[in-house]
């Protein structure tokens, strides 16, 4: 396989993060970096583009199938945002949810970044059995105070 085809694939930054991480962990790291980088970094390249250029150039417009496969691809930025966040987990141990901003807590999202502490699971575990607790208990206007 040319090595071009190769650097554009994510079966080395998928290696990469097994050898870290495990293989299941690997896999659900790269789906959320892959995800995440899609949606903070629009592609330029859309399908109208493509229709334009191949319509141009007296060639027939792309399917629905070619047009699909042409969405998923990653532009060159995203691409290299990918390797830096794949880099950054494995070589400098950076936690996951620096490189992405963000961290699940209950219904909210919470932006991160160093050196703001990362919320654990048990936090987030019992503050909403506490929330709960508390709704249960009491049927009033509720004012809490940090």
């Amino acid at each position: 396989m040319p090595r071009s085809v190769l650097n554009n694939t994510v079966i080395p930054l998928l290696r990469q993060l097994t050898k870290k991480l495990g293989p299941q962990q690997a896999k659900n790291e790269l789906r959320w970096m892959a995800d995440h980088v899609r949606k903070a970094i629009p592609t330029k390249h859309t399908a109208e583009h493509a229709t334009s250029a191949r319509l141009w150039r007296d060639q027939p417009a792309p399917s629905a199938e070619e047009t699909e496969v042409a969405s998923k691809r990653f532009s060159s930025v995203q691409w290299a945002w990918l390797r830096q966040a794949v880099h950054d987990r494995v070589e400098t141990n950076k936690p996951l949810q620096y490189i992405l901003g963000t961290q699940p807590f209950g219904n909210a999202s919470l932006l991160t970044r160093a050196p703001v502490l990362i919320p654990r699971w048990e936090t987030e575990e019992w503050v909403l059995k506490l929330s709960d607790m508390i709704r249960a208990e009491n049927t009033g206007l509720l004012n809490i105070l940090d």
